[in-house]
């Protein structure tokens, strides 16, 4: 669990520098060891292999791709691995870049998408950051309405105060940036990886054992993606991913013996 950690801190930090919503995700596609084109559609998931101006499904099996790589195929179906993820993830065009406020990100990422560590003291710090950086917009907003009540006499002064007040606004959200980049002040809620009622939780424990004893296997290794991705859909507000909850009853992710 130990290295599954670490990705799960990488994650935070690459969710932190860009969070991009995607509304189509692109086709993934590589080259196999023979150099012929496979593609994988992000909706179906299904293989279709490209030579020249000619395309057909791909059989199942094990695929090796030029770098050497592996894809897996089951019931025409490919079994999809982190680049794939990471390619259907991505919009091919995006419009606009949407972040997530960094305080708010970071009270996430320390206390816990579902609240788990709240009580942990990283959590509290965090929670002050983002009071800090409230109270301030709050304060700065009644201001701002008193002294547009008399706009004749203070329209100069309230151009400059609202000029303050996003300079302000702009420090504060600073340091909640600087402490998402922090993993040792502000580690991410270590329970999140590990919750026993998730479905993916229960999903990894299947497939790579108690004691991660099938670690090297397919499933198990495809498990974990899963749980990667659950996390990133809770971190964006998507309480409704059934991935792993389905994944449960497929064949293709037997239980570790």
């Amino acid at each position: 669990m130990k290295n599954f950690n670490l990705l799960i801190i990488n994650l935070w930090l690459i969710l932190y520098i860009s969070l991009i919503p995607y509304t189509q995700a692109e086709t993934w596609q590589a080259q196999l060891s023979n150099g012929n084109v496979l593609q994988v559609d992000s909706q179906t998931r299904r293989p279709v292999l490209k030579h020249h101006d000619h395309t057909a499904p791909l059989w199942d099996g094990v695929h090796k791709l030029q770098n050497n790589s592996i894809v897996i195929i089951k019931n025409g179906v490919v079994v999809p691995n982190e680049k794939m993820y990471q390619s259907w993830l991505q919009p091919p065009h995006p419009k606009t870049k949407v972040a997530i406020d960094p305080c708010e990100l970071l009270v996430r990422r320390v206390c816990g998408l579902q609240g788990n560590c709240s009580t942990s003291q990283s959590c509290d710090l965090a929670q002050q950051l983002q009071t800090l950086e409230g109270n301030v917009s709050n304060t700065n907003l009644a201001k701002n309405k008193k002294e547009q009540a008399d706009k004749s006499a203070k329209t100069a002064k309230s151009a400059k105060a609202n000029q303050n007040n996003a300079e302000q606004r702009n420090k504060d959200k600073n340091a909640c940036r600087k402490a998402l980049l922090d993993v040792v002040t502000f580690p991410p809620c270590g329970q999140d990886a590990q919750d026993p009622n998730s479905a993916c939780a229960k999903l990894v424990t299947k497939t790579c054992g108690n004691k991660s004893q099938c670690k090297s296997s397919s499933a198990c290794d495809a498990a974990q993606q899963l749980m990667v991705l659950e996390q990133q859909a809770l971190l964006n507000g998507q309480s409704n991913n059934t991935d792993c909850m389905d994944a449960l009853d497929n064949a293709f992710f037997v239980t570790c013996q």
